[in-house]
Parts: structure tokens; C-alpha cells; sequence
């Protein structure tokens, strides 16, 4: 008779009741072995949030691009002055570096604050905006609009893309407010210089005009547009410094 069951200790064979070790009293049940351990899938624990870094990232090309800014703005101020002898070598020079401060405060404000928000930003010359900026040397109202910082990142929101405008004109208003306010102390015609260039470049990004900041800023809130451009109009027609 050929029994349904074989122990796989002993290798004998028992009936149903029998099959289990215990139930034959096998002698070979030392040899078992326990069943391999399973290890639980660890599922590692989310890293906390890494904070954004507020170091400024650039390339060779945007300092390229930013010199050229600097150098034809610094063109379109000093040019009626130096050609007519109304400005020496050493005022050349302070006029220089207040223009760099105000355009570079302005794009660092634009290209801090949209990387705040994970974006890519650089300053880059547009060729549309050299052409304009070139001509406005040589004519009597200036148009200074030689590049921007450019914006590039998935999920940009609309209210990222109005703050990340509206940064560069405030630090224009920034610097025109301490300058005008010094003036009560003091009176230098450089800090009237720093305030006047600085109302000037902050009314002109505010105007609601394509590509400018204003645009987009109008675009985003008009409440806010409305009272900043209100303020920059104010400095610039009423201070006396325009």
C-alpha cells in the first residue's frame, strides 16, 4: 500500500493522521530549520525640505551681457554732459558707478527674487531693446530698455511672475527715497544725481508698456501698480529734482 504522505525529515511515508513529525514521533525533526527571516521593506523616511538658497547663481554670459547694459546706460546719461564740457573725468566716473548701483540693484532685486521662488533667472540684451538704447543716445527723450532678466521654470504662478517685476523698481524707489532724504541734511549733487536717476528708472519700468516691469506688474494687481506708479510719478514731477 503506498501511503499519501512522506515526512521530508525521515523520508518514510504515513497516512493522513500520522503525516505531521510530532504524529510519527520522527527522530529526524532535529533537522529542520527555521523558516528564513523576512526583513520588513524599509521605506526610508522623506528628507525634510531643503531651503531654498539665496545664492546668487550666474554664467560668464550674464556678466557679459550686464557690463554692456551698464555701459550704455552710462552712454546715455553722461553723452549730452561730457560732449558739451560740462563734465569732468572724475565726475564721469561717480556718475558711472551711481549708474551701476541703480541697474544692478534693480536686476540682482529681479533675479534674487525669482530664484526665491526655484526659477532660473539671468540678465540678457535683447536685440530690440539695443537698437532702442543705442538711438536714445543721440535723441532727446531716452528709452532704456537693453535687456532683462529672463524667467524660465515650470509652475511659475502669476502672482511669482508680478513680485519677481515688481522687485527691480522698488529698489530704484529704495535708493531715490534715502537720497532725497539725505538731501534735507545734506546738500551734494551727487546724492541729487542718485535720486534723480534712480526716480527716473523707477517711473520709466513703471509705465504699463511692454516688455517693461510695469506691464506685468499692471497685469498682476492694478491696486498695487496704481499706488506705485502713483509714488514714482510723485517723486519725479513734484520733489524738484526732475
Amino acid at each position: 500500500m503506498i501511503l499519501p504522505f512522506r515526512c521530508a525529515y525521515c523520508g518514510l511515508e504515513f497516512c493522513a493522521i500520522h503525516r505531521l513529525p510530532e504524529a510519527h514521533g520522527c527522530q529526524m525533526v532535529t533537522l529542520a530549520r527555521p523558516p528564513p527571516r523576512v526583513e520588513l521593506l524599509r521605506i526610508p523616511t522623506p528628507a525634510p525640505e531643503q531651503k531654498l538658497s539665496l545664492r546668487m547663481r550666474t554664467s560668464i554670459t550674464e556678466i557679459e551681457h550686464i557690463a554692456v547694459a551698464v555701459i550704455l546706460l552710462i552712454l546715455i546719461v553722461a553723452f549730452p554732459l561730457f560732449s558739451s564740457g560740462h563734465l569732468s573725468l572724475a565726475e564721469l566716473t561717480i556718475l558711472s558707478v551711481i549708474v551701476f548701483l541703480a541697474l544692478i540693484a534693480h536686476e540682482l532685486a529681479h533675479k534674487f527674487t525669482a530664484q526665491k521662488y526655484g526659477l532660473w533667472a539671468e540678465f540678457r540684451l535683447t536685440s530690440s531693446g539695443l537698437l532702442i538704447t543705442l538711438l536714445s543716445i543721440f535723441l532727446p527723450f531716452k528709452i532704456i530698455a537693453p535687456g532683462a532678466v529672463m524667467i524660465y521654470g515650470f509652475g511659475a504662478t502669476e502672482d511669482q511672475i508680478g513680485k519677481v517685476s515688481l522687485s527691480g523698481p522698488l529698489t530704484n524707489i529704495a535708493q531715490a527715497l534715502i537720497a532725497v532724504s539725505l538731501l534735507r541734511l545734506y546738500s551734494s549733487w551727487i546724492l541729487a544725481l542718485i535720486a534723480f536717476l534712480n526716480i527716473w528708472f523707477a517711473f520709466f519700468n513703471f509705465l504699463p508698456l511692454p516688455p517693461l516691469d510695469g506691464k506685468k506688474i499692471f497685469d498682476w494687481d492694478k491696486t498695487v501698480w496704481s499706488i506705485l506708479f502713483g509714488i514714482s510719478a510723485f517723486l519725479f514731477f513734484t520733489l524738484g529734482i526732475a
